[in-house]
């Protein structure tokens, strides 16, 4: 089974990046956009679709729904799983989910994981490398990540035929030389210029 699983699809953090982008202004940026990449690249294809939320606090096992964005759309087909841990404990206390239990409660026999939501570089980066320390071939899809709102959703092919930097935008040398050495032990991310 091929599964894509988008983190925190929280409002909190959908119009934290919505203001500090301010992506309607200077990106043309629809968040709406963001449900029509994941149908067409993953619903599509046939793969499992699953939303990673902070958990609900008095219930660590019971996703915290009522703090999902009104700009994602989460189908009745969809697998919706707790991380552990509340977001309230999450900002005050700097508290993160153990990551076992979250990859042990993916689809099984899991053929290929795929990776979106917040924060790339945080959440995201720790989930993917705690699944592929567990052998499951695990890709981060950085369009569908903070990154969907900052390079502007027009700009962002709905399916998008090869993973490079310089096909998210990143041109400079010097700053694509950085990042693929940042990379280079994360066979999770982009690793071709």
């Amino acid at each position: 089974m091929k599964v894509f699983l988008f983190l925190y699809p929280i409002r909190e953090y959908v119009n934290a990046c919505i203001e500090h982008f301010r992506c309607f202004e200077h990106h043309g940026c629809d968040p709406k956009r963001l449900n029509q990449v994941i149908a067409a690249r993953y619903r599509a294809k046939g793969y499992q679709v699953g939303w990673l939320f902070f958990s609900d606090p008095g219930e660590p096992l019971l996703a915290d729904l009522t703090r999902t964005s009104e700009h994602i759309r989460i189908e009745a087909e969809d697998s919706v799983f707790a991380c552990g841990v509340s977001f309230d404990d999450h900002v005050a206390n700097k508290t993160y989910p153990d990551l076992d239990p979250i990859v042990a409660r993916l689809p099984r026999p899991i053929e290929y994981l795929v990776l979106g939501g917040f924060h790339q570089n945080d959440c995201v980066d720790k989930v993917a490398s705690a699944a592929h320390s567990k052998g499951i071939p695990t890709f981060v899809d950085e369009d569908t990540t903070e990154f969907f709102f900052t390079s502007g959703s027009r700009k962002i092919p709905l399916v998008r035929r090869r993973f490079t930097l310089r096909g998210f935008g990143v041109t400079n040398p010097t700053f694509v030389g950085l990042i693929l050495e940042q990379r280079k032990d994360k066979p999770w991310f982009t690793q071709e210029p």
